[in-house]
């Protein structure tokens, strides 16, 4: 009986040790995983900062395009409506519209040079898009 006693705690103890640490490392989440879970839609600053840094590198922006393009994605993003209120169709049309005004203004800061790799950056996004939706298309399964 005594051994039982003395060994039921020290089995108790060995598991919690290696348990506990596993449990704390899957609980914690990485500079990258944050920054992708930002991307992929977490609040609306990270996934703004994460447009404007991936066009900047695509075509060179100048400090004063990274701002103004900041400026208008925030813009675009604080006007965004909640999920899930209202016609879904009138809302995705509202969406488009607003998209396809600020794809406008953006291509009136930048300069003809950099229209061409704006385009192409903004296809990489639809593609990247689709891909985390598993290509299902609006949204669709």
């Amino acid at each position: 009986m005594s051994l039982r006693r003395t060994l039921t705690p020290l089995a108790l103890l060995g598991l919690l040790t290696f348990t506990l640490p596993a449990c704390a490392q899957s609980q914690e989440a990485s500079p990258q995983q944050r920054s992708a879970a930002g991307a992929r839609g977490g609040d609306a600053a990270s996934r703004v900062q994460a447009q404007v840094s991936s066009l900047s590198e695509a075509v060179n922006l100048t400090a004063s395009q990274t701002a103004q393009i900041r400026e208008l994605l925030e813009a675009e993003a604080a006007d965004r409506p909640a999920r899930g209120t209202g016609d879904r169709q009138a809302m995705r049309e509202q969406m488009q519209a607003r998209r396809a005004e600020t794809t406008r203004k953006i291509e009136a800061l930048l300069t003809p040079e950099q229209i061409p790799g704006f385009r192409t950056w903004q296809e990489a996004q639809r593609q990247n898009q689709r891909g985390r939706r598993g290509g299902r298309g609006n949204g669709r399964s």
